[in-house]
């Protein structure tokens, strides 16, 4: 995940070029943002921005073995 020329600051991503990398809908990160799961996100100069680490991790926390382990799990990387 890189960010892309048109990001608003080196190191993170807009939600729009997010949706893109994940193939989602900008919506979708809407609906995230305000049921509080998802990837952690900062609002800078009243953009919304996503740190590339931390999506990074995100993404690192939302990997399963089984579909049985996303009903346990999804609460818990939703909390980080």
């Amino acid at each position: 995940m890189t960010a892309t020329s048109s990001s608003v600051i080196e190191g993170f991503l807009t939600p729009t070029e997010l949706a893109e990398q994940l193939k989602m809908h900008v919506g979708t990160l809407a609906n995230w943002r305000h049921r509080g799961i998802g990837p952690e996100f900062r609002r800078m100069g009243g953009k919304i921005v996503y740190p590339i680490p931390q999506l990074r991790k995100w993404l690192d926390n939302t990997v399963f073995a089984r579909t049985s382990e996303y009903g346990t799990r999804k609460e818990i990387v939703a909390a980080e």
